[in-house]
């Protein structure tokens, strides 16, 4: 029985639907049944002109560098017949070293991703660039003339060649680049505390190779860290050479479980308020056995500490520690600014900083501090934002309040939205500039001062996309706007002097 009704001799029609009513299959038995019809035939078809560097079968390799999360890891991509088809880790890079996490492999498929942003959109419907940019200049002249402020939020930008195409974009409007990861493992009180030891925000690197004794505070670094392929490529190293250099003894203090508390020795179970009364004891045991004036400085302020919880075990570690300086390694995965202090000034009594910790070359990959974000969002509530540019990030799902963050947005005079995930928080921008995937970009990165890593594309953009970079060129009405001319340009003018 077809799809097409029959007429019969009373002039009644019975379609299949009906049919199917009749005989007691309900509205969801017919619509598996007609889910199992064939599906549309799509053809293969070759290239007409093929690529004279493709050889059909034949793959090719392109050294690059991650863009996942800002770690930017070195990428190996697999590509065949012109498209990537596998992603994995480069093994010359001197950070990552042939490592790449789940979620840089899994990258492959925001390529593919079918309901990706496809091209520029203005007021939620389909636009030209041209009328896109269009909008874009109208609304940074408005709030140039109103003297509202222009601001861009974005994830950590580790590319310092797209970090100085944002800078010179917001100059003419004074406007401010805030910075913001939505984390397993929040960065913003260790900036801040390591802003007071060392006297600037940063994350120093950890050299776990060079350490005897590892102790970890919370979280997950072997999985969520900030680094946590280049952390667990150390740790397993440093494991291997047991034989030649002593073990490596590694506690951890944690509520949960966790891939790092099952890799340790020794395991302390603790809720997140027992880790920083844990903290704070140590940084005490520690400053006490002190002979410089801040350890002298610390030792009369947390002289009334209460003794932790567990406290045989913690005692014993703070021995361990004492007769570990400058081999041991303390690392908080908490967002508690006071916790996160105690543990730098830990570090830097026992002498870490400059062997395991290292503050001259720290990690560039988060530089997003809590109280910036706040104050954007606050600036957006009273009217004081005319133009907003997000990039890389999802308003909805990834920043706080997300909720109260659309509205906001929605009632800014200008927002604009740079990405290529898919998200439901397009409705609330005025203007949704598509982006290429970083497979489909030219790009660089710097996760170490003076490490510049290249980003190469794999792949022709896949639908009417734009490089993020080359949207805010053009709307800083550069002469150039192809960032591929900017990226050479830099790299001739920093690498290659």
């Amino acid at each position: 029985m077809g799809n097409e009704s029959k007429g019969n001799d009373a002039g009644l029609t019975l379609d299949r639907r009906d049919f199917l009513k009749g005989i007691g299959l309900g509205t969801g038995s017919a619509a598996a049944l007609a889910g199992c019809g064939r599906a549309p035939v799509r053809y293969a078809i070759p290239l007409l002109v093929p690529e004279e560097e493709q050889t059909p079968g034949v793959v090719a390799h392109y050294a690059s560098t991650c863009t996942a999360c800002p770690a930017a890891c070195g990428q190996l991509v697999t590509v065949r017949e012109g498209r990537p088809v596998k992603l994995e880790g480069l093994a010359g890079h001197p950070i990552s070293r042939g490592g790449l996490c789940a979620i840089g492999q899994a990258d492959l498929r925001a390529l593919y991703e079918p309901t990706r942003p496809q091209g520029p959109t203005v007021g939620g419907s389909k636009a030209s660039w041209a009328d896109l940019d269009k909008r874009v200049a109208d609304g940074l002249a408005k709030a140039k003339a109103a003297g509202k402020q222009v601001a861009v939020l974005s994830r950590t930008i580790v590319s310092p060649t797209g970090r100085a195409v944002i800078e010179d974009f917001l100059k003419p409007y004074g406007g401010k680049l805030v910075e913001y990861d939505a984390d397993a493992t929040p960065a913003s009180a260790a900036l801040e505390a390591w802003a007071q030891v060392a006297g600037r925000a940063l994350l120093p690197a950890l050299h776990v190779q060079r350490a005897d004794l590892l102790v970890t505070l919370g979280g997950d670094p072997l999985a969520t860290g900030y680094e946590p392929v280049s952390f667990t490529r150390q740790y397993a190293d440093r494991k291997r050479a047991a034989a030649t250099e002593g073990e490596l003894r590694h506690v951890h203090i944690g509520a949960t479980l966790s891939l790092t508390g099952a890799g340790a020795d020794e395991r302390i179970q603790a809720s997140a308020g027992e880790q920083r009364a844990i903290a704070a004891w140590l940084l005490g045991q520690i400053a006490a056995a002190s002979a410089d004036e801040l350890g002298k400085q610390a030792a009369v302020a947390l002289a009334g500490a209460a003794k932790p919880a567990h406290l045989a075990p913690i005692e014993a570690l703070a021995k361990e520690l004492l007769a570990k300086r400058g081999k041991s390694l303390l690392l908080s995965s908490s967002d508690d600014r006071g916790e996160q202090l105690a543990i730098a000034l830990a570090n830097q009594l026992l002498g870490n900083v400059g062997k395991t910790l290292d503050t001259d070359q720290p990690s560039l990959v988060r530089r997003g501090l809590d109280g910036d974000l706040l104050a954007l969002r606050a600036a957006l509530d009273k009217g004081e934002v005319g133009a907003i540019f997000v990039m890389g990030l999802d308003p909805a799902s990834q920043l706080p309040d997300g909720a109260g963050w659309l509205k906001s947005l929605k009632a800014t005079a200008l927002s604009v939205l740079l990405g290529d995930r898919p998200t439901e928080a397009l409705a609330s921008f005025t203007a949704v500039a598509a982006a290429n995937h970083g497979l489909e970009s030219w790009g660089d990165a710097m996760v170490r001062p003076g490490l510049w890593t290249p980003q190469q594309p794999t792949v022709r953009p896949l639908f009417d996309t734009r490089q993020t970079w080359a949207s805010f060129l053009t709307w800083s009405g550069a002469k150039e706007t192809d960032f591929r001319k900017h990226l050479m340009a830099s790299w001739q003018a920093n690498v290659y002097r």
